[in-house]
């Protein structure tokens, strides 16, 4: 009974805020972007070494809310992130748990979906969290990411893959254990 009393509090703390709203439920001039949620990308990345031996990585993602806006050529992903603190002190948490990692790779698979399932060509990428308190008075507050976090964060999910394509190749782990 008090998770679904904080549960319902906090989708309530979203409903409320108007920004989030707008966000996860925008509006075009003659269209409405596209807007899903929970939704999965599957990406197969190959990993290639220098003597030749090549295996492939299965990535999986699943995007809270993003919307493609044919219109503005946009892609924006939203990601709802609960704090048990202050919705103020979110940045601290997207410090600490690397949540930038994951918009960066969000925003990287998402917008190779657009440019094959929508032929959008170099759309611009926006991303924001929709941070909720799962404490009393439960608030909520957009907080969103720059362009210079979703490269990091990118960057930081690249070299993730390196890692483990070398702990692979080099090193004999199993993708199976």
């Amino acid at each position: 009974p008090k998770s679904i009393e904080t549960v319902k509090a906090c989708v309530d703390a979203l409903q409320n805020n108007r920004e989030a709203m707008s966000l996860l439920h925008p509006t075009g001039i003659v269209n409405n972007p596209i807007s899903e949620n929970e939704q999965a990308i599957l990406l197969d990345v190959k990993a290639i070494y220098p003597n030749g031996k090549e295996f492939v990585l299965r990535l999986k993602s699943k995007i809270d809310n993003y919307t493609i806006d044919l219109e503005t050529n946009t892609i924006t992903v939203n990601d709802v992130k609960t704090i048990g603190k202050f919705v103020n002190e979110i940045d601290n948490n997207i410090d600490k748990f690397h949540y930038n990692r994951e918009l960066g790779m969000y925003s990287y698979l998402l917008k190779l979906c657009a440019e094959k399932f929508y032929n959008m060509v170099n759309p611009t990428i926006k991303a924001n969290y929709l941070a909720v308190s799962t404490i009393p008075n439960y608030y909520s507050k957009v907080r969103p990411v720059s362009k210079s976090e979703l490269i990091k964060g990118f960057k930081e999910f690249v070299l993730l893959l390196r890692y483990v394509a070398y702990c692979i190749g080099y090193n004999g782990y199993s993708l199976n254990e």
